[in-house]
């Protein structure tokens, strides 16, 4: 039962706050703000969990994960393109993987 009070106490307040900090009709700063940059901070936080979870002890220590990484960085710095960043590192990971290690 309390549980469901919690869970319900909870959703009220959500709502409550999500009206007061984004129901306002001019154009909200902090919220183009996080649609400019939030596919950016999700890719870092996925290459973080990315790179947290490899074996670096095994030869050839995770060699394919990095160079990919780095080749997406690069693109990205180079293009300032997400998609050609994710769709080059990806095929570079693939050939590294399948074919090299």
């Amino acid at each position: 039962m309390s549980a469901l009070l919690i869970a319900g106490f909870s959703a009220v307040v959500l709502k409550a706050l999500a009206y007061i900090f984004f129901g306002t009709k001019k154009p909200n700063e902090l919220l183009m703000y996080l649609e400019k940059h939030m596919p950016l901070l999700i890719m870092v936080i996925l290459v973080c969990f990315l790179y947290k979870g490899l074996d670096y002890e095994n030869p050839p220590y995770a060699s394919d994960y990095l160079v990919a990484g780095l080749v997406a960085l690069i693109s990205h710095i180079m293009f300032k393109k997400g998609f050609i960043s994710i769709i080059l590192a990806t095929c570079v990971f693939y050939v590294l993987h399948e074919i090299i290690f």
